[in-house]
């Protein structure tokens, strides 16, 4: 794909569908992972196509597409700024709680311009940080944010009851 070919803007309601889609893909790939843990609800696509809809429009979300010319959406990344609590110096931190691109377009830079795109934007929305999770199995998304300057602070753990 050519670079011109390819366009990063904010998402609208109408990517709903495809984001729903592409978010799909990722919620089974995490299935994999672990699927005591990452295990969805049956309407879970729907719930989330419905969470994405309030997100486009909310000021503290940022929610981008990677587009190709011909309006398929190859990716996406959805992140969050919020105020932090006054114990820490950093007042304003980002959250990016999603970021998919479709197989078969990975390893392309799509990615990379999402997340370049996202973190300008949350820059621009003041925030000082960001912050972000990785599924350990994931180890290709590991080194692809380490790539981009993230670095490695802590482990979620998990115990289910």
């Amino acid at each position: 794909m050519a670079k011109d070919e390819l366009t990063i803007r904010p998402a609208g309601p109408q990517d709903a569908n495809q984001l729903a889609a592409l978010w799909s893909i990722m919620a089974k790939q995490h299935h994999g992972y672990h699927a005591d843990i990452w295990c969805w609800s049956d309407d879970a696509e729907h719930k989330w196509r419905e969470h994405i809809l309030k997100q486009v429009s909310d000021q503290d979300a940022v929610v981008l597409v990677a587009e190709a010319q011909a309006g398929q959406v190859l990716g996406f990344v959805h992140a969050t700024v919020k105020q932090t609590p006054e114990i820490f110096k950093t007042r304003r931190r980002a959250e990016v709680w999603d970021l998919v691109v479709a197989p078969g377009r990975r390893s392309s830079g799509i990615g990379r311009k999402l997340m370049e795109a996202a973190m300008k934007e949350l820059a621009r929305r003041g925030a000082q940080d960001v912050m972000l999770y990785v599924a350990l199995p994931n180890e290709g998304a590991t080194r692809f944010y380490e790539r981009l300057g993230f670095i490695r602070t802590m482990c979620r753990m998990y115990m289910k009851f």
